[in-house]
């Protein structure tokens, strides 16, 4: 008997690396059988060939052959890599640094630095938030698309003003890196600016201030109240004295009282030519600076007359003895010889009721004339 037996064969494979992944398949098969292996990639791995004497037989998973000799295959697998991408939004805000291409289970460390003028925001990806710290890391299975989100930052300005009444300020808020701002002051009535102030050094004396922001700003916009002086001529200068001048700050009443020297009585006060007062006191409140003129003149050097049909009598006169004037004035005023008006009429043609003897000075004024003669009283 001629007897014969059917070969039989090894089926070897090898995994590339050892722990890319499984194969099943292997073992011994008879001559001629169908032998099927397939490869199973552990996670992060993807199967690459399989490989017989450095040949590649197939790069599917799954691998048939008819067996007539032995083998020995290997199966081969690759550690996945997958890319990092990272965008910046807005492209000028800021760097980054860590993306790139990375190894299955590799520690990825992204890193953003903003650009002056900037805050970093988050890490995003697919629209979440991921991270708002400025350093992010993770274990990479997949590959990664980031955005790198920055935003301009934005800062205020305040402005304080001292005094709280001295004027108004514009131009306070709040405006993004690199604008240009410009604050401006306006007084208020009796104030004047005096200067913009940054932690208590003068940072400009003009109204308007203008400056390219990169921080938040706190000023103080300085005003002082207005002071003026009070100037008061004596005309002429032995007529009398005169009190009130000096400096005085804007909306303070100011009084002026003038007080005649013997043999004099005061006319009026007048400023730039023109007659502001004809009492021995005068009062105002002050806005500007002034420049008054106290008028005197000398009793013994007055005589009638600047009026037409201005004719005293009698005169001489007596004590409580009616004096007529010829005709009839708005105003008269009578003076005694030092120059204090003692006696005022609205509207009358005669006066009455001197009551001491004396010498006094009348003076008549109204819408057309003005005039001045000295009556004697026995």
């Amino acid at each position: 008997i001629a007897e014969f037996v059917l070969n039989s064969y090894d089926v070897n494979v090898s995994v590339v690396p050892e722990d890319g992944g499984n194969v099943a398949g292997a073992g011994t098969y008879t001559h001629g059988e169908e032998v099927t292996l397939t490869a199973t990639p552990n996670e992060g791995y993807t199967f690459v060939a399989w490989k017989e004497n450095g040949n590649v037989v197939s790069e599917e998973l799954e691998y048939s052959f008819v067996i007539t000799e032995p083998k020995s295959i290997i199966s081969e697998f690759v550690l996945n890599s997958y890319d990092v991408n990272v965008s910046v939004i807005p492209e000028n805000g800021g760097d980054v640094a860590g993306a790139g291409n990375y190894l299955h289970g590799d520690e990825v460390t992204l890193m953003a630095t903003p650009n002056e003028g900037y805050t970093f925001v988050a890490w995003k990806e697919n629209g979440n938030i991921v991270s708002e710290e400025l350093e992010y890391s993770f274990v990479i299975t997949e590959p990664k698309n980031f955005i790198a989100e920055f935003a301009l930052n934005s800062y205020d300005v305040n402005v304080s003003v001292v005094p709280e009444n001295g004027g108004d300020v514009a131009g306070t808020g709040n405006y993004l890196h690199g604008d240009e701002v410009t604050l401006m002051a306006t007084p208020n009535e009796g104030y004047t600016f005096v200067a913009w102030k940054e932690n208590g050094n003068i940072v400009s004396e003009e109204l308007e201030y203008s400056f390219v922001i990169t921080e938040p700003r706190s000023f103080i916009a300085e005003f002082v109240l207005n002071s003026y002086d009070v100037n008061v001529s004596v005309v002429p200068e032995n007529g009398g004295d005169v009190a009130g001048a000096g400096n005085y700050l804007h909306g303070e009443e100011v009084t002026l009282t003038a007080t005649p020297n013997e043999g004099y009585t005061l006319v009026n006060w007048t400023e730039n030519g023109e007659v502001v007062s004809e009492e021995s006191e005068y009062s105002f409140v002050i806005t500007s600076d002034r420049n008054l003129v106290a008028n005197f003149v000398s009793i013994e050097s007055i005589e009638t007359i600047f009026v037409s049909n201005f004719n005293i009598y009698p005169n001489p006169t007596n004590i409580n003895e009616e004096i007529h004037l010829g005709m009839t004035f708005d105003k008269v005023e009578v003076y005694n010889s030092v120059g204090v008006k003692i006696i005022e009429y609205i509207n009358t043609d005669k006066i009455y009721g001197i009551r001491i003897a004396g010498t006094y000075i009348i003076r008549v004024l109204d819408d057309r004339n003005v005039g001045s003669c000295k009556v004697i009283v026995k």
